[in-house]
């Protein structure tokens, strides 16, 4: 007589508890889960027996079972309906066009100082001040391909900066609880 061969059931040691931990210690640290469903769930994780016991943690999170589509924007009368989703994508465009522009500044910027200092001190060149002007072309040139204003610009390093220190936050909340946990 064969037994039903569940892989479900199959136990689980300390390495698949200690990767569940890490798991949901980045979607934490992402956002996707608030303080009191962290801590349950990890609780949950550093108990786990079976693998089924790990899989249900993950299941309303990405890269789970049950992933939904996302919803677009409605059309209602004509006009578009600013919902929840249609914010959301327009918002992290916005946030990825402004992550790209600092990156293009940096490069920029970075370029430009070498340059000025190569030219003033290596070559002894004169007008080895033209760099800063043409840098701020550029600059100009850059902030209107990423179509970002100034206002726009301050929102977002504002939204970037609390992201990042609310990322921060996470994670050393996530450390804390894998150091309690034993992990």
């Amino acid at each position: 007589m064969t037994e039903n061969f569940d892989p479900n059931q199959v136990r689980v040691g300390d390495p698949e508890r200690s990767e569940a931990l890490d798991r949901l210690g980045e979607h934490f640290a992402n956002g996707y889960l608030d303080v009191n469903e962290f801590e349950e769930r990890t609780g949950r994780a550093a108990a786990a027996r079976t693998r089924a016991d790990l899989t249900a943690l993950f299941g309303d999170l990405p890269g789970g079972q049950a992933q939904q589509a996302p919803v677009p924007a409605t059309i209602e009368n004509g006009s578009t309906v600013a919902n929840a989703e249609y914010s959301d994508r327009e918002l992290d465009e916005a946030l990825d066009r402004k992550k790209k522009l600092n990156r293009a500044l940096g490069i920029l910027w970075s370029i430009t100082m070498a340059a000025f200092f190569l030219w003033l001190f290596v070559f002894e060149g004169d007008y080895f001040w033209v760099v800063f002007p043409v840098a701020g072309v550029l600059t100009w040139g850059l902030y209107s391909y990423y179509d970002i204003g100034d206002e726009e610009d301050e929102m977002l390093d504002k939204i970037l900066e609390d992201r990042g220190k609310e990322r921060a936050e996470r994670l050393r909340i996530a450390h804390q609880r894998r150091k309690e946990l034993g992990k």
